[in-house]
C-alpha cells in the first residue's frame, strides 16, 4: 500500500522513502555479513545468485565467511532477466530445504528474482500474478542484497521483474513488501568484473539518475539534491571506472548507482526505460544494453523542460558532454540491427501501454511521438 502515496510535486506535495538498512564501503561484507545474520538469529541460508557470480573470488570469501560462522547454506541458481522457471525452482528449494533468510549476490536480475522468491517463500503466490496483490499477507522472509554490479539499484528499491521466457512474458513489479530488508555494497567486486559490463551498469545509473529529474510530479527535493550528484559522479568517474578502475572510481560508481536506486524507488523509471523495455524483449538484448541508444534523442526531446537543472548549459553542449564523457562506447550488437517499420510500430504500441509515463514525462507524447522517436533513434548509421 504504501507505494500507493505519490508526491506532485508541482502541487506541493512529496514523500521519500528508504526502507532498506545500507552498508556501504570495502570489505563490508567481510566485516558486517556475520554480525547482520547473528542479529536475525538465522542460520539456514538460501543463497540465490547465478553461474557466473558463483565463479567469482569475492562470492567464495563470502560463502567462506558464512561457512565459517556455522551457517547451513543451499545455493540457487536464477538464470537470464530474472527467469520464471528458475525463480519458481528456487521457491520450492528454499521452502523444501524451510531456509530462514535469503542472500542474493549477483546484478540486477538476481536481485529482482529474490525479491519475489522471499515474497512468494512465505505467501503462497504464482510469480506472475504478484502484480495483484496489494498488501503482503506475511511479511517476507528477510532478504540481504549484495550487488556485484553497480547500476540497476535493485537492493535499495521496490522493484522486480520475472520474465517467463517460454511465453514471452515479462512483468515489471512494483511492491514497497519487495523492498530488501538489507543491502551490503563492497566496491571492490566491480574489479572481477568485465569492462563491457561495469560500462552498460553504469550508464544505466546514469539514465536512472537523470530519468527521476525529468519526470513531472513524481520526485521530490530529496531524490533531486541526490540524482544530480549520482549524475556529477558517474560524468566525473566513469572513464576511469571502465579504462583504468581505481578504488575512487569503483566506490563513486557504486555510490552513483546506489543513488539512482533510492530515486526510482521514490519514483519511476522515464521515457527512456519505457522505450527500451519492447526493443529489449523484441530483439532479446539485456536491459542494460537497451536503453543505450534512446538516451540522447531523449534527452533533447526533454530538453526544454530538463535543462534548467544544469544552469546555463544549453543542450548542444550537454549533448556533446554525454557522447564525450559517458557515451564514449558504442553496443555494436545494438546498432547491427536491422529495425523494420513494422517493429517500430509494434514497439510504440507496447510503450502505448505504459499509462503513467503520459503523465509523466514533462513534455506530452503519443503513438506518433513515439513512432517519431524510434524512427529518429534507428535512422543513425550503422557502426
Amino acid at each position: 500500500m504504501w507505494q500507493d502515496f505519490f508526491s506532485d510535486l508541482r502541487g506541493g506535495f512529496w514523500r521519500f522513502w528508504c526502507q532498506t538498512r545500507i552498508l556501504f564501503g570495502y570489505k563490508v561484507v567481510d566485516n558486517h555479513l556475520c554480525k547482520i545474520i547473528d542479529l536475525l538469529s538465522c542460520k539456514k541460508i538460501g543463497v540465490l545468485s547465478d553461474n557466473g557470480v558463483l565463479e567469482l573470488a569475492f562470492t567464495s570469501n563470502m560463502l567462506d565467511i558464512l561457512s565459517s560462522n556455522q551457517c547451513e547454506l543451499c545455493t540457487s541458481i536464477v538464470g537470464f532477466e530474472s527467469d520464471y522457471l528458475d525463480i519458481k525452482r528456487s521457491i520450492a528449494f528454499f521452502r523444501e530445504e524451510k531456509v530462514n533468510v535469503i542472500i542474493a549476490i549477483g546484478g540486477g536480475s538476481v536481485l529482482d528474482a529474490s525479491k519475489v522468491v522471499s515474497y512468494c517463500l512465505v505467501n503462497d503466490v504464482d510469480p506472475l500474478n504478484l502484480r495483484k496483490i496489494r498488501v503482503a499477507y506475511r511479511r517476507p522472509l528477510p532478504l540481504i542484497c549484495i550487488p556485484t554490479t553497480f547500476g540497476s539499484g535493485s537492493e535499495v528499491n521496490m522493484y522486480a521483474h520475472v520474465n517467463d521466457r517460454e511465453n514471452g512474458v515479462k512483468i515489471g513489479i512494483k511492491k514497497d513488501f519487495l523492498t530488501p530488508m538489507v543491502a551490503l555494497i563492497d566496491p571492490s567486486v566491480a574489479f572481477e568484473t568485465p569492462a563491457y559490463i561495469r560500462y552498460f551498469s553504469a550508464v544505466d545509473a546514469f539514465v536512472h539518475n537523470l530519468e527521476v529529474l525529468s519526470l513531472s510530479r513524481e520526485k521530490s527535493p530529496i531524490q533531486e539534491i541526490l540524482s544530480l550528484k549520482g549524475l556529477r559522479v558517474i560524468i566525473d568517474n566513469i572513464q576511469k571506472f571502465i579504462i583504468d578502475i581505481d578504488q575512487e572510481s569503483a566506490y563513486n560508481i557504486a555510490l552513483a548507482s546506489l543513488l539512482g536506486g533510492i530515486g526510482i524507488h521514490n519514483s519511476r523509471t522515464g521515457l527512456i526505460h519505457t522505450m527500451a523495455i519492447p526493443f529489449a524483449h523484441r530483439f532479446g538484448l539485456s536491459h542494460s544494453v537497451s536503453i543505450y541508444p534512446f538516451i540522447l534523442e531523449i534527452v533533447k526531446f526533454n530538453w526544454d523542460m530538463l535543462g534548467h537543472y544544469f544552469g546555463e548549459t544549453g543542450c548542444d553542449d550537454f549533448i556533446n558532454m554525454l557522447i564525450d564523457k559517458v557515451l564514449f562506447w558504442y553496443p555494436t550488437d545494438v546498432y547491427n540491427i536491422e529495425i523494420s517499420d513494422d517493429d517500430i510500430l509494434w514497439m510504440a504500441s507496447k510503450c502505448m501501454e505504459d499509462r503513467v509515463i503520459f503523465k509523466e514525462n514533462p513534455v506530452k507524447i503519443n503513438s506518433d511521438t513515439l513512432v517519431s522517436i524510434y524512427s529518429k533513434v534507428f535512422e543513425c548509421d550503422k557502426v
